[in-house]
């Protein structure tokens, strides 16, 4: 059955009515023609546009001059207009160029706006993103296949996962899911409302077990693909699938709140982290983290030089700038998903205001993906496929004191003093859990013990050693 994308009219119609920022475009318009022309830039007016979060006013430059000597006039110009502006030279015109001035009344715009846009819908890559509106008035796109992974940083608040909210409905209105399957990840429950999406390879992942054996499969899917490019003398997952029918799909691991989910996660979860970003590209697998910091002490080194694409959202200081970007300029982001673009490339970020979409958009669209195309038939259900969990009471007594005495519990502490691997000391957390004897994992948060309810459990078993039972 061919894939049916979503109705984009279930997204918000945020199209603004523009005529009162039109109004303030005409003088801003004025007030820099006069300005140029007084200070002897016989410059001809060529059209201006207006955006939801600014205007940009296009000129000729009279022969003979230089677009240096227009940019060292952009001080005058702020003057002019009464707020800080921007001079671009428009590389596709010859003679043109452009000055941007950003809206004080920013206009809130949604994603339709992007998706319905020609640079979006001419775009061929099943895994174009929306990336949101640029310092020239411009839609700004981006193909992740290119990338091949991103790296997104910000403080808490600016806009980091409404962002992924964009690129996981990127994907869904332009691609099947035999072209794009998607692992969603966070210890949240921002991203359980895809449940069902028909491009999904699990359900929205949370528990750190699950986690940790999903992004294991995907290692192991990688290792897979590249002794079948090898066996087929394909270089990337491009060329293979140019040279067969049963093409292979992009895959697309999203990561929310990375920095929280490496707190109780075993060892060499990093390592399996490393290993996708080091051979993902040429398998089709692509990494998307969201982390609050990309600091060399959060986010290895390695990682972050298999990322060559970073976001950047609004930052604390210059140095969680230049740990995410390798330069200034984050700090002095705005928020509310204002943010700057790196490619890896020698040219500086490109300056974006991401799209905003609500939880009642994601709903309808997610709901109207599953209505054409049927639920998400998942790899495996974890659930389903975990088995109850026993243990001798001899081996729960050990447990119930160790906790007892420390009144602190995490799967390293049971690794250390019940001398397990990580897998044993995760079942005896699950266990916990179970019996309510201790909280559920709540990201980077420590666990509460319940002592009474593990005192009296102890007391209960020590009883049943004692008589024999």
């Amino acid at each position: 059955m061919k894939y049916q994308t979503p109705n984009l009219t279930l997204l918000d119609n945020t199209a603004a009515d523009y005529e009162e920022a039109k109004t303030l475009a005409e003088t801003c318009y004025n007030s820099i023609t006069t300005c140029l022309h007084s200070l002897g830039i016989d410059v001809t007016p060529d059209g201006y546009k207006v955006s939801p979060v600014n205007m940009v006013f296009d000129y000729v430059m009279p022969e003979g001059v230089s677009y240096k000597s227009v940019q060292d006039l952009t001080k005058d110009l702020g003057v002019a207009v009464g707020q800080e502006v921007k001079v671009f030279q428009r590389g596709e015109k010859s003679g043109v160029f452009s000055v941007s001035v950003v809206r004080n009344n920013r206009t809130y715009y949604g994603i339709r706006e992007i998706l319905e846009g020609k640079e979006y819908t001419s775009a061929k890559s099943p895994l174009t993103v929306a990336a949101g509106i640029g310092e020239l008035a411009e839609d700004v796109v981006f193909d992740l296949a290119e990338a091949p992974h991103l790296l997104i940083t910000g403080a808490t608040g600016t806009g980091k996962t409404v962002f992924l909210d964009d690129i996981i409905l990127s994907i869904v209105c332009k691609a099947s899911p035999a072209q794009v399957k998607m692992v969603l990840i966070d210890p949240g429950i921002d991203l359980e409302v895809y449940e069902g999406l028909p491009h999904l390879l699990f359900e929205p992942l949370s528990r750190k077990d699950d986690v940790y054996e999903a992004v294991s499969y995907v290692k192991e899917l990688v290792d897979k693909r590249y002794e079948v490019l090898l066996k087929a003398g394909a270089r990337s997952i491009e060329a293979y699938n140019g040279s067969v029918q049963n093409k292979l799909p992009h895959v697309v691991i999203i990561i929310d709140k990375y920095l929280e989910f490496t707190y109780e996660m075993p060892q060499d979860f990093e390592d399996l982290i490393k290993s996708i970003a080091r051979k993902g590209r040429a398998a089709g697998v692509h990494l998307v983290i969201n982390a609050q910091s990309s600091r060399s002490e959060f986010v290895s080194g390695e990682i972050k030089a298999n990322i060559p694409y970073r976001i950047a959202f609004s930052v604390s200081d210059w140095h969680e700038s230049k740990a995410a970007l390798d330069r200034t300029g984050a700090q002095r982001l705005l928020g509310n998903g204002d943010m700057l673009l790196a490619t890896g490339a020698d040219n500086a970020p490109v300056h974006i205001q991401a799209p905003h979409v609500s939880l009642e958009e994601i709903e309808r669209v997610v709901d109207d993906a599953i209505k054409k195309n049927g639920s998400a038939k998942y790899e495996f259900d974890f659930d389903a496929d975990r088995p109850p969990i026993e243990f001798n009471l001899e081996y729960i007594v050990e447990i119930l004191e160790a906790i007892s005495q420390t009144r602190a519990v995490d799967v390293f502490f049971i690794q250390k003093k019940l001398m397990v691997d990580y897998s044993e000391a995760s079942d005896v957390i699950r266990f916990l859990e179970e019996n309510s004897l201790v909280s559920q994992y709540n990201g980077g948060k420590k666990r509460t013990v319940d002592l009474e309810a593990v005192n009296r459990m102890l007391e209960e078993f020590r009883y049943e050693l004692s008589s024999g039972q």
